[in-house]
């Protein structure tokens, strides 16, 4: 596959997409973990922490705030949801749901 000018097109567009929410979801647990047993590192642990715990509120604001904060609310929501949407799809694929509706 190393040869071939597509792989890497093909590995990030389809592969890392569909697994990037559960990167995220490993991400989440680790930065806790982090906190937890090194607390020589936690500023940046709790740095890290923090940024993205305001990207999963801002995404979730702008989902049913009752305003829009802006632009970046509207990206956290979309990147949320389309990641969402991977697992929601994996989940179907798994049982065999291949419905339209709910």
């Amino acid at each position: 596959p190393w040869s071939n000018r597509l792989f890497w097109s093909f590995f990030s567009h389809k592969i890392l997409r569909l697994l990037c929410p559960y990167f995220l979801l490993l991400l989440l647990v680790s930065n806790i973990a982090l906190l937890l047993v090194s607390p020589l590192w936690s500023l940046l642990w709790w740095s890290a922490l923090v940024g993205q715990l305001c990207f999963y509120f801002l995404a979730f604001w702008d989902l049913w705030g009752p305003f829009s904060l802006g632009r970046a609310s509207r990206i956290a929501r979309t990147f949320v949801v389309l990641n969402w949407a991977a697992v929601v799809g994996f989940k179907r694929f798994l049982f065999g749901d291949f419905r339209w509706t709910r």
